[in-house]
């Protein structure tokens, strides 16, 4: 997903039109995007409301083929479900990463 992507998506409210547009800035080294589980789905799944369930998205990461590259692209987000991990996860990966 697109680095920075969260901030603007929780400005809107969530609202999957602001994702959809973010996603047109992908540049060459993003096309990996192409090849995503999560393309054809509802990108609100990806960023629920605070206390709301992640386990659908989480799923849909479970069989991605480029689960990897999302991750890591991902890891620094503050808000969503990037390479199937929460922010909580995100932020206990960064953590013990610093250890």
């Amino acid at each position: 997903m697109i680095r920075g992507g969260g901030d603007e998506i929780l400005a809107a409210g969530g609202n999957a039109d602001v994702f959809l547009a973010l996603l047109e800035k992908i540049s060459d080294d993003k096309a990996w995007w192409s090849n995503a589980a999560c393309l054809g789905a509802d990108p609100e799944l990806f960023f629920p409301e605070s206390g709301n369930n992640s386990r659908n998205a989480q799923r849909i990461c479970a069989t991605c083929p480029v689960q990897k590259e999302c991750a890591r692209d991902g890891a620094d987000e503050l808000y969503g479900i990037w390479g199937g991990t929460s922010v909580e996860e995100r932020r206990t990966i960064r953590r013990e990463a610093k250890s």
